[in-house]
């Protein structure tokens, strides 16, 4: 049998909440693993020796290729650092290119010098295959979801079924060692680490790729296999809590109904923070409900919220009131849950009364649920696969045309024509402001009185419209970059 090296590059960001389990390259070397390869992981984030590991693990005999896992943005450019680094090091080793990105954007991945083949789709449906015919010295060529360079141009193959993901044999743990990722959500809890019960969502968030990367499909692992999991992470790896990364963990309201009851009736004490939940889902459900989340050790929902402007919130097709929102955050404050908010602005057609409103939404939600998270306002970028990329690109704004020069995507470096130079310089203001709305939690050591200070000032500044003359913005900044706020 072979043996294969798995990359994860770094993301661009240093802080250590950012250093999650990267589950995407345990999911596809899971099934390589119980075919009888051998697997190599390196996460660049966490190796600061990772050129000498890498050399070691190309080295080994059999080795059949070298694969990269990327999102849009900085990691494409530490990616392209790892593949050059392989050229290298292994001159005639294939580098596989995977995840987001690469499935999004197959074709245009190919084509670059960095790249020889590209695995779109979900990780296991292809890439298993791929080291098979590698290693067996078959065509992979006709694989599902490969993409190659041939004749001076790309070619590629549909992609794959979705794979069901309660055949993934067990992820091999083994892989990374789990003691450097045990994060605490929101600095607020035990040693937790991260796992994934569900793939995919049926809605149609016009600022999201999942619907076109997932087609709208949702599936989940079974309950039983959920606790068993659980479990597993809490015996073998003393994790306190778990940390779940499922695109809607509440899809579906039977079984995670069912999850929680095998929780209780199991005797199961583990924490569990970050289930993905909308807005209309808790709008709906009796408290009664919502008190059983609780019992179960769901002490934490993440509400993608985006929006206080009705307007903006049809434009995103978010399919939720405002008002669906402040019932729902006093049902959580009811229950003893943590609700955490994500917010955005800078959408197209969105106008400063539309951002103001989001403003006021975040002043209220926290002035009637204190324990309350509230993330600061994001700025809108347009990422491919996503209906916002297809209209913005529509009114005449121009993306990368190769993958080198996805790197550096990001509010900083995208021409939307749609915002004025004073747009954004308002927007800039407001998106620094809004994460002073809340700061518990957010800031230790000798900053700390000082920000719960400026937090009082930053609500009055939204509240009374001040956005002109902000001569902190410079010292807000310098804080930012010493110490994330």
């Amino acid at each position: 049998m072979g043996h294969t090296v798995l990359l994860y590059p770094h993301t661009g960001r240093n802080r250590s909440q950012d250093n999650i389990l990267p589950l995407s390259v345990l999911y596809v070397a899971s099934p390589v693993v119980h075919a009888g390869h051998t697997v190599t992981c390196i996460d660049q984030r966490m190796e600061p020796d990772w050129r000498a590991k890498l050399r070691r693990a190309v080295s080994e005999p059999r080795t059949l290729c070298v694969g990269i896992s990327s999102m849009t943005g900085p990691q494409i450019t530490h990616g392209i650092e790892l593949a050059q680094a392989v050229r290298e090091m292994a001159p005639g080793l294939p580098i596989v290119w995977g995840g987001v990105h690469p499935s999004l954007l197959p074709e245009q991945t190919a084509a670059s010098p960095y790249v020889d083949i590209v695995a779109a789709g979900e990780g296991e449906a292809c890439f298993p295959a791929l080291v098979d015919a590698l290693d067996q010295g078959k065509d992979w060529r006709q694989l599902p979801g490969i993409f190659y360079k041939e004749n001076g141009g790309v070619r590629g193959n549909p992609f794959p079924p979705v794979p069901d993901i309660e055949s993934i044999p067990p992820l091999p743990y083994e892989l990374f060692d789990l003691e450097k990722y045990k994060i605490s959500p929101l600095r607020t809890a035990g040693p937790s680490l991260p796992m994934v019960t569900s793939r995919g969502c049926r809605f149609r968030c016009a600022y999201c790729y999942i619907a076109q990367f997932q087609r709208r499909k949702w599936r989940g692992i079974s309950p039983e296999r959920v606790i068993a999991e659980m479990k597993r992470l809490q015996t073998e790896y003393n994790a306190e809590g778990v940390f779940l990364l499922d695109d809607l963990f509440f899809q579906e309201r039977a079984r995670a109904h069912r999850i929680m009851e095998l929780l209780i009736e199991n005797d199961v004490h583990i924490n569990i923070y970050n289930a993905n939940c909308r807005i209309d889902f808790l709008f709906r459900i009796p408290m009664e409900y919502l008190h059983m989340v609780r019992r179960a050790g769901i002490k934490q929902l993440f509400i993608g919220t985006e929006s206080g402007s009705p307007q903006v919130l049809k434009d995103m097709m978010k399919d939720i009131t405002v008002d669906q929102v402040l019932v729902a955050n006093q049902k959580l404050r009811d229950a003893d849950i943590v609700p955490v908010y994500s917010f955005m602005a800078g959408i197209p057609g969105e106008t400063p009364s539309d951002v103001e409103m989001t403003l006021d939404l975040m002043i209220r939600l926290k002035e009637e649920n204190p324990k309350a998270k509230l993330y600061k306002m994001c700025l809108f970028v347009p990422f491919p696969g996503t209906e916002y990329f297809d209209r913005v690109k529509q009114m005449g704004n121009r993306f990368p045309e190769k993958l080198e020069d996805w790197g550096t995507f990001d509010y900083d470096h995208v021409n939307l024509s749609y915002l004025t130079d004073d747009f954004r310089k308002y927007l800039a203001k407001v998106s620094e402001l809004s994460g002073f709305v809340d700061v518990d939690g957010k800031m230790s050591g000798m900053l700390a009185p000082f920000v719960h200070l400026y937090s009082k000032i930053a609500v009055m500044r939204c509240k009374k419209r001040q956005f002109n003359w902000m001569p902190e913005m410079a010292a807000i900044r310098l804080a930012r970059a010493w110490q994330r706020v």
